[in-house]
């Protein structure tokens, strides 16, 4: 993971744009307000060994324990309507294999560093999904905030004066969570490095769901890297940076939900500026591209608050397009809305291959405004089956192999025998085929069609050896001798061919099979004096190369 930290757990490194880390000191002042983590409502659930961690007011989501190297994927549901997604393949993390998005990576982003197409603006009920490792986890999203103000100096006339942080904490089903649970407070200045942990946190007076948090002089420090005094410690905590939430610990639990910094900071993070964040969208759909196994395509976009209608319109690049109407669709929950709208089939085969894009017109009070549109590639003719240079066959040597089946596309292949699928290895530089197999390949473009499997046989042939023995003294007209001997690498029941001359002259040609020790044996009598020679010739197979060997004999007068 290109982030611009060493992990959600664990001292950050190089610059810190995100207020994640938990160090070792942090947990042990932690420690006496956690709860059992399996305690805590989880949505529909998370396997053991998985963790989902959400900081909804800077709309990063990070999911640890997947396998690394394999693809996973996250989405974010509202009122059932996907309004954001990320896929990549988890990277190695302090805390196992995961993706943490739109964390501000360090360079380009890699896949599923970033929300796909837009940054949703992720809000208390939303749904996190994330799939991977053979499964799915999921949880709701909980309402944590910390108040607008920030921290509250109790006293600017004393450097040795309380500092108070205020906010409040629901589950996302609106249940209070007690503060004896909010055990991932901390405050974290870069200049100086200070990092500190809140004394207490409890409940605020005459509320159900409000929290504070002190720190009091001369505070839990968890880091410091200079000599600071009172006043120096105590401006760093005013305006440092402050997180808040449960989970935040070592091990990680399930669910880890917390916010960072003060109010909101919703959009795209450092590097994701690729994916905007915005009030009226066309942000998903289910299919990432219209291709030969396409059904009904579904949509799901975002729109303002205030929004009474939404018409959209999906169209090719020749002028075709389909009108659909998704006001019906609308959610009714505070705050940015969801829609979702079926474009059916029939009437995607309609419009033509190439770029689809969907467009919405939404209706508020007074006035009608656009958004951002989604564009979506239809392709629906497969690519052609893969073929191989050199071509398939038999060899005397070793080959390197190169797969084609055209550009933009991409090749799957097996080695094994099995069939290949696009979770196969992929084709990226020539294969050395060192031993007979077989190459399957499978190619598939980039609107997920797939062509036909190619199935490409390959024989490289070893050297093989056939050895000859008979005896050649007291050889005499009218007797008879054996020959014999074995083909080496073995193949039984396949035949060497002997043949005798005399002289130029061949008295005998003859296919001797070979036994299950791939042996063969004959026995000869000359019939005529004279000057013999036998020779005994493997003639050779699609794994082996053909061998033989010659000896003289003389038959006395």
């Amino acid at each position: 993971m290109a982030t611009d930290h060493e992990g959600l757990i664990g001292e950050g490194a190089g610059k810190i744009t995100k207020l994640l880390a938990v160090s070792a000191a942090t947990l042990v002042v932690s420690v006496a307000l956690a709860a059992s983590s399996s305690a805590l409502p989880t949505g529909p659930g998370v396997r053991a060994g998985k963790n989902i961690s959400i900081a909804h007011n800077i709309d990063f989501v990070a999911a640890f324990g997947y396998t690394v190297g394999d693809t996973m994927t996250v989405e974010v549901f509202r009122n059932g309507v996907k309004i954001g997604a990320a896929s990549g393949p988890a990277q190695s993390t302090p805390e196992g294999g995961g993706l943490e998005v739109n964390h501000g990576p360090a360079g380009a982003p890699r896949p599923g560093d970033c929300w796909e197409n837009l940054t949703p603006d992720i809000i208390p009920g939303d749904r996190v999904v994330v799939t991977g490792d053979g499964g799915t986890d999921e949880v709701l999203v909980d309402n944590i905030t910390i108040n607008e103000e920030g921290p509250i100096d109790t006293d600017p006339t004393s450097t040795t004066a309380p500092v108070i942080l205020e906010g409040h904490a629901s589950f996302a089903d609106g249940t209070p969570i007690p503060v004896e649970r909010l055990d991932s407070g901390e405050l974290r200045h870069d200049g100086p490095r200070f990092r500190a942990a809140p004394d207490n946190v409890e409940r605020i007076s005459g509320t159900v769901n409000g929290w504070r948090a002190t720190y009091q002089y001369p505070y839990t420090i968890v880091q410091i890297r200079e000599s600071l005094t009172p006043q120096e410690k105590k401006d760093a905590i005013l305006n440092g940076d402050h997180a808040m939430g449960y989970g935040h610990v070592v091990p990680l639990p399930p669910e880890s939900q917390f916010v960072e910094g003060v109010g909101n900071a919703n959009g795209p993070a450092l590097g994701c500026e690729g994916s905007p964040q915005e009030a009226n969208a066309v942000a998903t759909s289910d299919d990432e591209a219209v291709n030969l196994t396409s059904g009904d395509l579904v949509l799901g976009g975002i729109a303002m608050a205030d929004t009474t209608a939404v018409i959209g319109t999906m169209s090719d690049e020749t002028g075709g397009s389909i009108p659909f109407d998704a006001t019906a669709s609308l959610s009714t929950n505070p705050g940015q809305k969801s829609w979702s709208a079926t474009i059916d089939l029939a009437d995607l085969r309609r419009l033509a291959d190439g770029t689809l894009t969907v467009a919405g017109r939404y209706t508020g009070t007074g006035e009608t405004t656009g958004g951002r549109d989604l564009e979506i590639l239809k392709d629906t003719v497969a690519p052609k089956n893969p073929t191989a240079t050199p071509g398939p066959g038999s060899y005397d040597s070793r080959q390197a192999v190169s797969l084609n089946s055209g550009p933009g596309v991409e090749i799957h292949y097996t080695t094994d025998g099995t069939r290949p699928t696009v979770d196969s290895r992929l084709f990226s530089r020539q294969l050395q085929v060192t031993a007979s197999q077989t190459i399957k390949a499978l190619a598939v473009d980039r609107a997920g069609n797939q062509s036909g499997v190619s199935s490409l046989k390959y024989a490289i042939r070893a050297a093989s050896y056939t050895s000859l023995r008979m005896g050649i003294v007291d050889l005499k007209l009218g007797k008879s001798r054996t020959i014999s001997g074995r083909v080496s690498p073995a193949h039984p029941n396949k035949a060497v061919r002997l043949t005798i001359k005399r002289g130029k002259q061949v008295v005998l040609r003859k296919n001797l099979s070979l036994n299950e020790s791939s042996a063969y044996r004959y026995r000869y009598k000359p019939n005529r004096p004279g000057r013999y020679s036998v020779n005994v010739r493997f003639p050779g197979d699609a794994d082996s190369k053909p061998s033989g060997k010659t000896r003289w004999v003389w038959v006395i007068r």
